[in-house]
């Protein structure tokens, strides 16, 4: 990923959590701008937090995120969950070649 995109990235993120803090009242933390998985579970291990939930991922660089989170947190003795609704587990081998085409197995999951 490129740095300008690291960037935006990582300021979605540092305004999505000070949003979050002054809506819900809690501290933040500082957001750490290295290794992501390990600061997670630096934070989970302060907090002594046992589990962790969050989106499924299913492709991409987020995806990539996702398993290195996956490894440091199973190092710590620390859950993983991402859950997935039943139909996105039938829709998704459907999500091959595109809208239109995503389209018509969707209407046809429906219907049928």
């Amino acid at each position: 990923m490129s740095r300008r995109v690291a960037e935006f990235s990582k300021q979605a993120v540092v305004d999505g959590l000070s949003r979050a803090a002054a809506r819900y009242d809690l501290p933040t933390g500082a957001l750490y701008s290295g290794d992501t998985a390990a600061w997670i579970s630096d934070w989970c291990e302060t907090n002594q937090l046992e589990q962790v939930l969050m989106p499924y991922v299913p492709v991409g660089v987020a995806q990539d995120s996702m398993r290195q989170m996956q490894s440091e947190l199973d190092r710590r003795g620390i859950r993983l969950v991402q859950p997935r609704r039943s139909w996105d587990d039938q829709l998704w081998p459907h999500a091959t070649h595109g809208f239109f085409r995503f389209r018509k197995s969707i209407e046809q999951l429906v219907d049928g």
